[in-house]
Parts: C-alpha cells; structure tokens; sequence
C-alpha cells in the first residue's frame, strides 16, 4: 500500500465538509434593488462556505514550545498571538506552558500558501499561523497529527487557538456540546417570575379579538398596493365552490376589523385534475370587498413533478403537454389578472409533493 502523504492525499473538503449556506429571500416591498446589487456585489468577493463555520480540522506541521519538546523557527516573525498580547500588556510573561503549534487547513490555506515539501521545510511551514491552546496543560500533538484549531475572528481568520487533539476525549467533547458545558449553567439565574396575570386563552369570536375596527376603510388602490405582503388581521376563505357575498358579507368583514382576506381559488393534483373556483363571482366578491377597503388575495394548490407517485404521461395526457408547474403559475396569474386580487399564495401542501 502506498505512503499517505498529508500534504497531497487530503482532497479539499476532506477534514472540513464545504456546505452552501441557506439563501436570503428577496422581497420587492423591502428591499430596494440598488441595496440588493451592492449587496450581491460584496457578498460574491467572500467565502461564503467555509469561513465563519469553524471549530475546524487542521494538520500539524510542527510544535512551536520548547517545553513542549518543540523548536520555536519562526525567529521572531510571528509572535503576536491572543497569548503574547495578554501578557506583553502587563510587561510579563505567562508562568505556566502554553502549547503552541504550527497547522494548516487545508480549505483555508490550500488556496493561500504552498504545502510544505516535508515537516523539515521549516522555510514554508512558517507561512502558516501559530495555533496557541486556549488552556495551559493541554496535551502535545506530533507532526501530521490532526488536531483541533479555531479562530477568536472566524471572518478575519485573528486569534489562530489550539484545542486539542482529534483523537482525544476532551476534543471530542469540546466540538459535541454547547457553550453552556465550559460552565455550571444549572444553578438558575436567580431570578423572581415577572408580576402580573397569566396568559389565558379565549374562546371569543373573531370580531371581538384585536383591532374592532382597522384604522380607515378607504377603497383599495390596486395599482399602488398589489404584490405587498398582507398585513393586519386577516381571515382565509377555503373551499372551491363559487363565492357570494351574502355568505361573507362585507360589513360582517369590517365589524370584525378585517384588513383583508384570502380566497382559495385553484388546485391542480398530480393525476392532473384541476379545481378552479368560479371567476366571474370570484370578480364580483373581490371588486366589493376592495371598494370597502378589504384587499383580497388568492391561493392555491400546487403540485410539482416529482416523486414516484408523479404519472409524466398521464399528467400531460389530461393537460395539453403541459408541466405542472407551468400550469399552476399560468391558471394562478389569469386568475388574479381576471379577479382584480391583490397578489398569489401558495398552499404547498397535500399533492404539493407527490406521495410515492
């Protein structure tokens, strides 16, 4: 079997797993699109998969500490750890033995320095940060091993710390819990409970809960406010039988200071079957409601093609050939243009994803 060689046999993402963050939500009615473009901008000049996401695992190239059985080679050149900044404040020098060591992660530094040839080319290996343990005593790993390592500034890589060996207990531990094991955090905060009564619950009708009255009923202005998140007290409206007004009156709406309501509308299931509510008195409700100062929104469900309980060709057999997907987004926005609805919602759920 062939020699494994550290410095070229540990593919990037190896010891630590590069994973993409969750994405951020962008929303017309929040966000200005010159804010968006800077943001973007700045973001795409950072590490967004590795940086920020420590502890981390690292390389030993060499132990630093003489008292440790390790050979200072940096002359000098990078003496300025969380440690000698501590100590240098008070004109002192600690009195108790600090390992110290080189190390390299290979996500982090593979991309900054060249790997050194061997642990006896001292010339490279002093490139690399001096990881200085956060604990006096703690134990002294050997060239190759893989060790834990952090930084106090995961961002700007400041305050390179030595945690410990990977294959010992206590390193094991420290990646495992929380914070809150480095201290007795059982013993409470010593703290009376806040004065006052207990929250109840009620079983009153909705008109009596919140706001009696939202602050004016003045007609809607579609053109101005549509595709804005609902705010307010809001009811929705299911079923996909055809809607009247005389089953949900509108001043019944305002008595109960509504600020706007939504109507299910449409669903299509992955077999293909389409439920549509009635649009022309779908028309009638909404245009009311909004002359009273309600804004209406529609929503549907969907379903996407996926899953072994999607049928392709039975699907598009029943739908022109169409996606599902395709067919939902395109009957939703008819829906809305034809009805006068403030905006679309998605219910995902049931036949949203097909069930196998």
């Amino acid at each position: 079997m062939a020699e494994f060689d550290l410095f070229k046999d540990f593919a990037y993402g190896d010891l630590n797993p590069i994973l993409p963050k969750g994405g951020k939500v962008y929303r017309d009615n929040e966000t200005s699109g010159i804010e968006a473009i800077k943001t973007v901008a700045a973001e795409s000049y950072e590490n967004e998969t590795i940086l920020g996401t420590g502890p981390y695992k690292a390389i030993c190239l060499r132990v630093e500490t003489a008292e440790a059985g390790g050979v200072n080679n940096t002359q000098g050149a990078n003496k300025n750890t969380w440690l000698d900044r501590i100590f240098n404040s008070y004109g002192e020098t600690p009195n108790m033995s600090f390992v110290e060591i080189k190390a390299t992660i290979p996500e982090i530094h593979g991309s900054m320095f060249p790997p050194p040839k061997s642990f006896q080319d001292h010339a490279a290996i002093n490139r690399f940060p001096t990881f200085t343990a956060r604990f006096a005593g703690m134990s002294v790993p050997k060239e190759g091993d893989i060790v834990w390592v952090d930084f106090g500034n995961r961002i700007t890589l400041q305050d390179p710390q030595y945690l410990g060996k990977l294959n010992e207990p206590g390193s094991d531990a420290l990646q495992g819990q929380g914070p809150g094991a480095a201290f007795p955090c059982d013993q409470g905060l010593n703290k009376r409970a806040p004065r006052g009564d207990a929250v109840k619950t009620t079983r009153e009708p909705l008109a009596k809960l919140g706001p009696t009255m939202a602050p004016s009923y003045q007609p809607v202005n579609i053109e101005a406010e549509r595709g804005k998140i609902p705010r307010g007290k809001g009811v929705i409206i299911d079923g996909l039988d055809a809607i009247s007004l005389s089953k949900y009156p509108v001043e019944t709406a305002k008595k109960a200071g509504l600020s706007w309501v939504s109507i299910y509308s449409y669903k299509i299931k992955k077999n293909g079957e389409q439920k549509i509510r009635d649009r022309a008195t779908l028309k009638t409700f909404i245009d009311e409601y909004h002359k009273n100062g309600i804004k209406c929104y529609i929503y549907g469900w969907a379903t996407i093609g996926a899953g072994e309980g999607y049928d392709e060709a039975s699907f598009k057999s029943k739908t022109n050939d169409q996606e599902p997907e395709e067919l939902f987004i395109k009957n939703m926005i008819n829906t809305a243009i034809d009805t006068g609805a403030m905006g679309i919602e998605i219910k995902a759920e049931e036949d949203c994803y097909a069930v196998g």
